[in-house]
């Protein structure tokens, strides 16, 4: 089927993963090892999608779209030589690390900085690992617990009032406004021997907080599962600054640049740049450069919109914001974006290089052919197989149907 290429989709294993979502997404068992915490579908050297089809049999996804960028890629490939969207599949049994990502001319001049001190790709201090920015947008296929942006300050002064530890009530007097969440947070960074007092007093005075404020019972939890995991880290305390959102299956939400956020719990779709830097300030064993995250972040309150598909056969999940005054953050880009369809039949509805995911059911793309279009051609796609559509595939003769599915699809942020 001219223009519609079949992937194989690299996996991968970190701690924070879970046993079971993707291997059963795959139709694998799990092999009692290092849990599944990604797929990538993705032409992002950090991991490269395999084609199976027999015209271009165990060729990246990369190297295919190089050879002719112009059929595979239309107008893109005027900015763009690979794909500019990474297609993930996220599965998290425990939080990822707090973290944020740069946006573009903080990618460039970190990527450049790095480079000019000869500091290896793959070395573990090394924070920019190409020169994109990251903006991302998840999505939930399951129950999805998340942290995102600061709260606004008399939030924050409220729960850590509720909170009471005199560690961070001496830091908490620094919020006078807004303007002070710079102040504030590099403090928190800063914090040395501090910080096992903190998760100490956790361990000791928890359950008589979550009795006493029984309102925030998501805070205290949170607070506590992180204070198993990672005793003596001041980021524990993260959800009493970060606003905490609940997803259910279906919403989403948006995450631009230089704004902080962790993902606690749960499974989901990531559509992002195609980009792999990374920030940490904390919840991980890995390398964080304090300074260099307090550089890039956004110091201003910042709540993501929720939003939910309603149930709709095609929706496209926006990815444009309110940014707060006086920020710097690009909020138009068009690397991306996330689109779902569900039991949707007819004509292919998205254009352009477009990357499609099963995620239930089975999906039969049909392509008419021949002189006198008098010839079809069909692809069945089941949960877990993926499809890259070229943008030079013909359109107007591709029409879906299928059986129960959900696909999602990842397309750039515009239409040719």
């Amino acid at each position: 089927m001219k223009g519609i290429i079949k992937l194989k989709n690299p996996v991968k294993n970190y701690s924070w993963g879970s046993t079971d979502f993707i291997p059963a997404l795959l139709n694998l068992s799990y092999n009692g090892k290092t849990p599944f915490a990604e797929l990538w579908v993705s032409t992002h050297n950090g991991g490269l999608s395999v084609c199976t089809d027999a015209d271009n049999k165990n060729q990246t996804l990369k190297d295919v779209i190089q050879s002719d960028s112009q059929f595979f890629l239309g107008k893109v490939a005027n900015k763009y030589d690979v794909l500019p969207y990474l297609f993930k599949i996220l599965s998290a049994s425990t939080p990822l690390s707090i973290q944020a990502h740069p946006d573009k001319i903080q990618a460039e001049n970190g990527f450049r900085r790095e480079q000019e001190c000869g500091i290896a790709l793959d070395a573990p201090e090394r924070n920019y690992k190409d020169c994109n920015h990251k903006p991302e947008i998840i999505c939930a296929l399951t129950d999805f617990t998340a942290m995102c942006g600061f709260r606004q300050i008399d939030e924050i002064k409220k729960l850590f009032c509720a909170f009471d530890c005199p560690v961070t009530n001496a830091v908490a007097v620094l919020l006078t406004d807004d303007f002070a969440l710079r102040n504030f947070f590099t403090a928190l960074m800063y914090l040395e021997n501090e910080s096992q007092l903190i998760t100490d007093y956790v361990k000791k005075n928890i359950s008589l907080i979550q009795k006493k404020y029984p309102k925030y019972k998501i805070v205290w939890d949170l607070i506590s599962d992180f204070c198993d995991e990672y005793p003596g880290d001041a980021a524990v305390i993260a959800p009493l600054y970060l606003n905490v959102i609940c997803l259910k299956p279906g919403e989403s939400f948006f995450i631009p640049a230089s704004v902080l956020h962790a993902y606690c719990m749960g499974s989901g779709v990531e559509l992002m740049a195609a980009s792999d830097n990374v920030l940490r300030g904390g919840l991980t064993k890995k390398y964080i450069d304090k300074q260099e995250l307090i550089n890039i972040l956004m110091f201003k309150p910042f709540c993501p919109v929720i939003q939910n598909c309603s149930g709709e056969s095609f929706f496209t999940y926006d990815t444009q914001f309110d940014t707060p005054i006086d920020t710097q953050i690009d909020t138009h880009f068009d690397d991306f974006k996330l689109s779902r369809l569900k039991n949707y039949s007819g004509n292919f509805p998205v254009y352009g290089p477009v990357v499609i995911f099963i995620t239930n059911g089975t999906l039969i793309i049909n392509s008419i052919t021949g002189t006198d279009n008098n010839k079809i051609e069909s692809l069945t796609l089941t949960k877990g197989m993926s499809v890259f559509t070229a943008s030079g595939a013909d359109r107007k003769n591709i029409f879906l149907e299928g059986n129960n599915y959900t696909a999602y699809t990842a397309a750039v942020g515009y239409i040719e």
